[in-house]
C-alpha cells in the first residue's frame, strides 16, 4: 500500500500519526482527541450509497492532514479541496488512503501507553 498521493504531477508522502490527529483536532475545534470520534463517525458508509458532501469533505481534510504531517518543511500548493479533486478521479487511491488512516489508528491504539524506542539508541 502506497503512502503517497500524486497532485499536479508531484508525489507527496502521507503520514497519519499524532501530528495529523492534532491538525484534525484543530480543524474541527476539538479540545481533546476523543472529540474526533464524532468526526470519524461521519465516515459510516452505507453499501451502494453515494458518499455525502460532508463525508467527502471529511475524507479530504483527513488526507490533507496526513499530507501536511508528512511534508512539514514545505508550503503545500494545494488545500483539502485539491486533495479531493485528485481522489474523486481516483477512487482506488481514496480507498487506499482511508485504509492507511484506519490502520494507523488501530496501530496507535495497540501501542497506547507504550513509548516507541528509538532504534538508534542502545
Amino acid at each position: 500500500m502506497s503512502n503517497t498521493i500524486k497532485i499536479d504531477n508531484k508525489n507527496y508522502k502521507v503520514k497519519f500519526s499524532y501530528g495529523s490527529l492534532k491538525s484534525l483536532a484543530k480543524h474541527y475545534k476539538c479540545k481533546k482527541l476523543s472529540g474526533l470520534g464524532e468526526v470519524f463517525a461521519k465516515l459510516d458508509f452505507k453499501e451502494g450509497q453515494e458518499p455525502s458532501i460532508d463525508q467527502l469533505d471529511t475524507i479530504a481534510v483527513i488526507v490533507f492532514a496526513g499530507v501536511e504531517n508528512a511534508n512539514k518543511k514545505i508550503d503545500l500548493p494545494f488545500d483539502a479541496d485539491g486533495v479531493m479533486d485528485v481522489l474523486m478521479v481516483n477512487p482506488d487511491k481514496m480507498s487506499e488512503l482511508l485504509e492507511l488512516f484506519t490502520e494507523s489508528m488501530v496501530n496507535a491504539s495497540d501501542s497506547e501507553g507504550k513509548l516507541q524506542k528509538d532504534p538508534k539508541k542502545k
